[in-house]
C-alpha cells in the first residue's frame, strides 16, 4: 500500500466519516452478538484505520502516528470503554494495535467470544461519540474574518 493510501486510511479526528464508520462498526458487532449475519465491513475498515495510525519500532513496540486531536479523541474512547488507563503515547499506540487486531479477528470469526465482541462494540460506540464531539459546529467553522453587515 502506498504511503498516501495508508495516510488516507489512518484514524483521524478530522475525518468527517469517522463517526459514521464507528457507528456502523458498532451496529455490525451488535448484529453479530445477536446471532444475525453481518459481514463486518465497517469493522474491518475501522481496524485498518487503527493499524495505519501506528507503526512498528522494534519487535514488539509501536509508535503513534496520530495528531494531538486524534490522540485525545481516541484516548477518550478507550477511557470510556475500558477500565484500562492509557498514560503514554507508546501505551496508546499499543492499545490501538491491540484493538485493531481484535477487530480484525472479529471479522474472521463467526463464533467469536461474545464478551470480546461486546467490548469492541462498546469501544466503537464511544469512538463514534468522541468523533461527533470533535466535529465543529457551523459557527466554529465560519471564517472569523467574515464581516457581518446589517
Amino acid at each position: 500500500m502506498s504511503e498516501f493510501k495508508a495516510f488516507q486510511n489512518r484514524l483521524s479526528a478530522s475525518d468527517p466519516s469517522l463517526a459514521f464508520l464507528a457507528s456502523q462498526a458498532a451496529i455490525e458487532l451488535d448484529n453479530r452478538i445477536l446471532g444475525r449475519h453481518s459481514t463486518l465491513t465497517a469493522v474491518g475498515q475501522l481496524a485498518e484505520r487503527l493499524e495505519n495510525a501506528t507503526e512498528s519500532v522494534g519487535e514488539k513496540d509501536r509508535r503513534s502516528l496520530m495528531d494531538p486531536t486524534t490522540v485525545s479523541m481516541f484516548s477518550n474512547a478507550i477511557a470510556a470503554s475500558e477500565s484500562k488507563q492509557v498514560c503514554t503515547l507508546e501505551e496508546l499506540a499499543s492499545e490501538a494495535w491491540r484493538i485493531a487486531t481484535t477487530l480484525h479477528e472479529s471479522v474472521g470469526e463467526s463464533g467469536a467470544d461474545e464478551e470480546r465482541l461486546k467490548q469492541m462494540r462498546t469501544f466503537c460506540v464511544y469512538l463514534a461519540e468522541s468523533a461527533i464531539g470533535r466535529e465543529a459546529s457551523p459557527l466554529e467553522a465560519q471564517d472569523s474574518t467574515d464581516e457581518w453587515r446589517w
